[in-house]
């Protein structure tokens, strides 16, 4: 399954914003520590456990690295948005994508500038944590039916890199003034090297 997703990220400039979009990708905060993917150790951090400390122990200490496990995650946090079913009041609350992004690009309102990447990914249908061509559903709860903390952030888990040519735009907000909102300052499309998921199959699109 081909599933659109966003990337909010807090970065240094437009440089390196546009870097990201042609031609280093995404890269995970592994392989931007390591400064490079060590392949052969692929295998004992891409596991079952690995991925729901990504997810629910984001900051505890990975006993493989002795750091806290989000500075060496050999995941990519992508949003796609959300459905929260309120049954209380008979109704659903949707949390989009762009939602989550803007917060981790702003880093919760910290700063006056974020950038958004919208990019596809292949999504398994099921756990496969030990696959890293696939992204794993972290927001399907037929997929991860424990409880999160941290469901309304609709995440998707890329792993290890996403290909510049699987990134669509990069976007820059900023605000004038603590307590204004943000708006679009520009809109930079990867022109000629994007390749679109309509040569996959069964693209789904952000909520």
């Amino acid at each position: 399954m081909v599933q659109w997703a966003m990337k909010g990220m807090s970065l240094r400039d437009e440089d390196q914003a546009r870097e990201i979009l042609w031609p280093r990708g995404l890269v995970c905060n592994w392989g931007r520590a390591a400064r490079g993917i060590p392949v052969d150790k692929i295998s004992e951090r891409l596991t079952p456990e690995s991925i729901r400390t990504h997810v629910d122990g984001f900051s505890t200490i990975d006993p493989l690295t002795k750091k806290k496990f989000f500075e060496e995650s050999p995941y990519i946090s992508l949003s796609s948005g959300t459905v929260e079913r309120d049954s209380v009041n008979r109704a659903n609350h949707i949390y989009t994508a762009r939602r989550t992004a803007m917060q981790f690009g702003s880093r919760f309102g910290e700063s006056d500038t974020a950038y958004i990447f919208t990019c596809w990914v292949l999504v398994a249908p099921r756990m496969a944590a030990e696959i890293y061509g696939v992204a794993e559903e972290v927001r399907n709860l037929t997929v991860y039916p424990s409880y999160s903390d941290f469901a309304d952030q609709g995440e998707i888990a890329a792993k290890l890199h996403i290909p510049a040519n699987q990134i669509e735009r990069c976007e820059k907000w900023v605000r004038k003034a603590p307590r204004e909102a943000y708006e679009p300052a520009w809109v930079v499309k990867n022109e000629g090297r994007f390749i679109p998921p309509e040569r996959l199959s069964s693209v789904r699109d952000l909520l």
